[in-house]
């Protein structure tokens, strides 16, 4: 059941990627735009701001500064280390504060969340 879920929201994430088609002039300014870490700090803090982030998906703790890419949970440092050993073909796991997230990646972890998840 939770498996049925978790595939639905990846195809809903995907489909609404799809769907979505940006025009020329974002394409332009994203391709010669370099790295705002004021920006991607600005757009990492709206992850937290999602309804369920704002704790750890696996053990609750508050505030988690982690994430598994491929499942699109928030996670705390503790369980970050316990999805790090699953191995990658489970969990991807990336710090928000450490690691660089692209425009697709965010836009897709705003769509799923642990709420959802």
């Amino acid at each position: 059941v939770d498996f049925d879920r978790w595939i639905k929201a990846i195809q809903d994430a995907i489909s609404q990627a799809i769907n979505t088609q940006p025009d020329k002039t974002d394409i332009t300014k994203r391709a010669l735009s370099t790295y705002d870490e004021q920006q991607d700090s600005k757009a990492l803090n709206e992850l937290g701001k999602i309804p369920g982030n704002e704790f750890c998906a696996d053990c609750g703790a508050k505030d988690p500064e982690w994430t598994s890419i491929n499942l699109g949970i928030v996670i705390c440092l503790e369980c970050s280390g316990v999805h790090r050993g699953l191995g990658t073909h489970i969990s991807k796991v990336r710090s928000l504060t450490l690691d660089f997230f692209d425009s697709d990646l965010l836009e897709m972890m705003k769509v799923l969340g642990n709420q959802k998840m």
